[in-house]
């Protein structure tokens, strides 16, 4: 189990850089919805989230999978077929570009036809003009991509997590001081994702990090084309999935819905957070695994990923699921306060796809890109039939519904697939205590906050925080904690000199030892 302590202790620690950023990125992204949310109508907030949402759409598509393939296509190239790993650089990036300006393209033309799908015909001429940033967002989103199939996370985190939201929120705040219009807004969506593709490839060239050169190799392009075209479709439907909700809500309802609606998915988001954390690292990590046949390690590091995605993501879950109006007031102001409900059913949604684990970046890791694209055609299907079910019952709640229901059944396909090809499942000893004893634990603070009336600032730290010590108690005294977490505990000490005498010393008092 050695090599699988290694790779846990380089996905804790870029995991840690992978958080930071990712933390600092949620929050200067709340910060800036915030200030949008409380700086425009409810109507032009909504139709911003929109066109968003169709851009980002449209995005997967052109795509093409590449970004979603490179962290597995690279380190394999460098285990397999060293010389060919230029080709493979520049032959994806030359597609991406290729696409890129095409997408462009077709926005800005068809942005009419577009409109008519919608309650607001101003998608039309909002389209027109986020319709420049999208060859710059893909080029941005695949040399990321190459430079975390490397390994490296500096580049997701300087320019991805810390220069394009910084970029937003300083832009947002200087218009929120001078005065909101819609159209500022997209001008800046555009010049921030420009001036961040520049810079970030400027520092890739210098560096040298990989050599790009606008060229096509057939042989290299077929084979990464057919890699890449499951992960495509898989992409799409998981995006379109995730964004169909808001797409639904705005053919149904006015743009104010979109507005409320869109106040209570960025919250639910907060759940993907420990997942996405460990994401970038976990398939470079993975695949030599599986490549030399060691299913045992792989099995091992999945469930002691898992472990800690659901420990790091049940405190979130908490917070919304317990207090859902002081959520959305603290960050979006009074007027959001109507989607409380639909912020504890996203919630719920969002919990499970993160309990689970990455049981689809697994997947792509054994080689079974095909089924992920089962998975997300049976959860587009139902989420899409819920939605026109639901919706013109029950509005955004009904919205909700559909959208935790799709995630129900995407992460369930995955885990049976992925169990029944590889006997692998998160459900060790430590993981299943870690969830009977949070779920618990909400379940009392949730009927603690009812017969209180403490869905309050002050009741939700008070309340949380003694939670919080509790559960920590309770993880220690049912031996929650394992070999490779102390492990870590050491890594960490010798890492970056932090001492941690006393976590050791509680350890060591309760029976646990390296």
């Amino acid at each position: 189990m050695g090599e699988v302590n290694t790779a846990l202790q380089k996905i804790a620690r870029g995991a840690g850089i992978t958080i930071t950023g990712t933390a600092l990125s949620l929050v200067m992204g709340f910060v800036s919805r915030a200030l949008i949310a409380r700086g425009v109508s409810l109507s032009d907030y909504g139709l911003f989230n929109l066109t968003i949402t169709i851009l980002t759409l449209t995005l997967t598509v052109a795509a093409l999978g590449i970004p979603n393939a490179m962290p597995r296509q690279i380190p394999y190239y460098l285990t397999k077929k060293r010389e060919k790993f230029h080709d493979l650089i520049s032959t994806a990036m030359s597609i991406v570009l290729m696409s890129g300006l095409l997408t462009a393209g077709i926005l800005f033309i068809f942005s009419g036809v577009i409109s008519k799908v919608f309650t607001d015909p101003g998608v039309s001429w909002t389209l027109k003009i986020i319709a420049a940033s999208a060859p710059f967002t893909l080029l941005t989103s695949y040399l990321i991509s190459s430079t975390l199939g490397l390994g490296r996370v500096r580049e997701r985190f300087y320019y991805q997590q810390i220069l394009r939201p910084g970029l937003w929120l300083v832009g947002v705040s200087i218009l929120y001081l001078v005065g909101f219009t819609l159209t500022s807004l997209l001008y800046l969506w555009v010049v921030s994702s420009v001036i961040t593709f520049f810079i970030l490839f400027i520092d890739v060239r210098r560096l040298g990090i990989i050599k790009i050169q606008p060229s096509i190799n057939p042989e290299v392009a077929k084979e990464l084309i057919l890699f890449s075209i499951p992960l495509m479709l898989s992409g799409i439907l998981w995006t379109f999935m995730t964004k169909m909700d808001t797409l639904m809500v705005g053919h149904y309802l006015p743009s104010s819905e979109v507005g409320l609606y869109n106040a209570a998915v960025p919250l639910a988001n907060l759940l993907s957070l420990g997942l996405a954390a460990i994401e970038t690292l976990y398939v470079p990590m993975a695949t030599p695994l599986f490549a030399r046949g060691s299913m045992e390690e792989l099995t091992r590091l999945y469930q002691v990923v898992t472990k800690w995605i659901l420990l790091g993501t049940l405190p979130f879950f908490a917070v919304l699921f317990v207090f859902p109006e002081t959520s959305l007031w603290l960050v979006f102001g009074s007027k959001y306060l109507t989607a409380s409900l639909t912020l504890q059913i996203l919630a719920i949604g969002f919990m499970f796809h993160s309990a689970l684990g990455p049981n689809g970046l697994t997947l792509t890791v054994i080689g079974n890109t095909g089924f992920l694209t089962v998975s997300n055609v049976l959860a587009v299907i139902s989420d899409f039939l819920l939605n026109i079910l639901l919706i013109p019952r029950w509005g955004i709640e009904g919205a909700a519904v559909a959208t935790a229901t799709a995630y129900l059944v995407a992460n369930i396909a995955k885990s049976c697939k992925l169990y029944s090809e590889t006997g692998i499942h998160p459900f060790s000893r430590a993981y299943t205590k870690s969830l009977i004893l949070g779920a618990g634990l909400i379940a009392l603070l949730k009927v603690l906050v009812v017969m209180l009336k403490m869905d309050n600032v002050w009741g939700m730290v008070v309340l949380l925080g003694i939670s919080a010590g509790l559960y920590a108690i309770l993880l220690l005294v049912f031996r929650v904690i394992e070999k490779e977490d102390i492990d870590l505990i050491l890594a960490v000490e010798r890492k970056f000199g932090v001492n941690l005498k006393l976590i050791r010393l509680i350890l060591e008092r309760l029976g646990y030892s390296n």
